[in-house]
C-alpha cells in the first residue's frame, strides 16, 4: 500500500527540528470522525466497560473521552503518531487485533502508553478519493507484519455494529475505514442527552444539562439537571447527594463547570460572572473530578480527595 499523504500532514502537526527534535513532541487535542457514522459521531473512550477501556462511537461533544492528543518523536517517521487519551493521559489508543481472523477481533481498547510501541503508531494508508480530508489509518505494527489491517468505525457483528465498536478489518474501500481528524476545540453545549463515561478532567469541562455521566463501573452518574440541581443517582436511579442539600440557590443555575484551576462551580449565568456554589477548589490547579464506586463525588489533587460530596 502506497502512502499518499502522512498522518502527521493531515493533523496539521509541527513537528520540532534540531537537537530538541529527540524529545517527544505533544500536539492540541483532536476529534475522529467515520466518513460512515457522519460528522456528528467521533471516536470516544467507554469507560463504563469494567474489563478494561474500549472504544466506541459517540455523538460528538468534544468532552474530554472524545479527544485524542498526537504526540509525535523524532525517534520514528514524522509519518507516525501516537494517540493519547486526553481522558486518560497514561493511556493510548492501541491498534491491537487477532492477526489470524481480524473480524473475530475484540473493540479497539485503549491501552497503556509504550513509547515506540508499534501497536501504538498511528500513520495512513491513502485518502478517500471523493474528499481528501478523510484517510484509512492504520499502525506501524500490522505494516511490519505485512498485515492488510484498518481502523474500522464499527464491529464485524450485529451487536458491535448497533454499540458502535471500532476495530481493526482488512483494509476495504468502504466509508466505515476512511476518518478526518479536527481540532477539538471547546465542548459543545447543547448536545443530546443521553448515559456517557465521566473521566478525571483537568480542564474546563462544562456539564452538559440533562446528560448522565457514569463512574467507570457503571453504580452511579452525576447528572446536572435542567432545573439547575446537581445530583449524583446509583444506577437505578435513586438520589443519594444533591446540591439542594447544601442550602443553595440551586434553582438560578444554568451551568456547571469543572475548572482548570480544579474548582467544580456552578453559575446563574451563561458567562463566569454569577457563580453560585463551588467546592472552593481553586488552589488546585489540574484537580480531576472522580465518581468513585460508592457515589461519592470527589475533587482529587495528586492522588488526594480535597473535597467529598459524602
Amino acid at each position: 500500500m502506497k502512502r499518499l499523504l502522512s498522518l502527521a500532514a493531515i493533523l496539521g502537526l509541527g513537528l520540532a527540528t534540531g537537537p530538541a527534535a529527540t524529545a517527544q513532541v505533544q500536539q492540541a487535542p483532536i476529534l475522529l470522525k467515520s466518513l460512515f457514522q457522519g460528522d456528528d459521531m467521533c471516536l470516544s473512550v467507554d469507560t463504563r466497560n469494567t474489563d478494561g477501556y474500549r472504544t466506541r462511537m459517540t455523538p460528538c461533544t468534544g468532552a474530554a473521552d472524545q479527544r485524542w492528543i498526537p504526540v509525535t518523536s523524532a525517534d520514528h517517521d514524522d509519518e507516525y503518531v501516537t494517540l493519547v487519551s486526553a481522558a486518560h493521559e497514561s493511556l493510548c489508543l492501541d491498534g491491537r487485533s487477532n492477526l489470524g481472523t481480524p473480524t473475530d477481533g475484540p473493540p479497539l481498547q485503549i491501552r497503556d502508553c509504550r513509547p515506540g510501541a508499534a501497536m501504538q503508531l498511528w500513520t495512513e494508508v491513502d485518502t478517500y478519493r471523493n474528499d481528501s480530508d478523510y484517510s484509512r489509518i492504520t499502525t506501524l505494527y500490522f505494516e511490519n507484519q505485512g498485515a492488510d489491517r484498518c481502523l474500522e468505525s464499527s464491529g464485524p457483528n450485529r451487536q458491535q455494529i448497533l454499540d458502535g465498536r471500532p476495530f481493526m478489518d482488512t483494509c476495504q474501500d468502504v466509508t466505515g475505514q476512511y476518518w478526518k481528524a479536527e481540532p477539538a476545540g471547546a465542548e459543545l453545549a447543547s448536545a443530546p442527552a443521553g448515559d456517557f463515561p465521566i473521566a478525571p478532567v483537568s480542564r474546563d469541562i462544562e456539564l452538559v444539562p440533562d446528560r448522565r455521566y457514569y463512574n467507570a463501573s457503571g453504580s452511579h452518574y452525576l447528572k446536572f439537571q435542567s432545573d439547575g440541581n446537581l445530583v449524583v443517582y446509583t444506577r437505578g436511579d435513586q438520589p443519594i447527594w444533591a446540591l439542594n442539600d447544601s442550602g443553595t440557590n440551586w434553582r438560578s443555575n444554568v451551568r456547571a463547570k469543572m475548572q482548570a484551576d480544579g474548582n467544580l462551580v456552578t453559575y446563574a449565568s451563561r458567562d463566569d460572572s454569577r457563580p453560585t456554589w463551588s467546592t472552593d477548589t481553586y488552589r488546585y490547579r489540574g484537580a480531576e473530578l472522580v465518581l468513585d464506586d460508592a457515589g461519592s463525588l470527589r475533587v482529587v489533587s495528586s492522588g488526594r480527595a480535597v473535597w467529598s460530596s459524602h
